[in-house]
């Protein structure tokens, strides 16, 4: 697992909510949210430029850990990792 602070988004069938990926693996993604879904919750994060359909594994206070149905690859991860490209003029 990879410790970031990524801005992103969950999408449940109540609606979209901003949350932060606090860190991520191929396999899943410690996330904070202003209200974390309940444990067994099905629900999808944006991981960049990728969504991932996800089960809350378990759920603490505003933390819930999330494990992705279908792993990200390697190279995804990373990329969330490094961050946006800098900007050059």
């Amino acid at each position: 697992r990879y410790k970031l602070f990524q801005p992103s988004a969950m999408i449940t069938p109540a609606g979209t909510a901003r949350v932060h990926l606090l860190n991520l693996s191929t396999g899943g993604a410690l996330v904070h949210a202003e209200q974390a879904p309940a444990p067994g919750s099905l629900l999808r994060l944006q991981c960049g430029d990728e969504q991932r359909v996800a089960r809350v594994a378990w759920a603490n206070g505003r933390r819930f850990g999330a494990a992705f149905s279908l792993p990200l690859s390697e190279a995804a991860v990373q990329a969330l990792v490094r961050g946006p490209a800098p900007q050059t003029s």
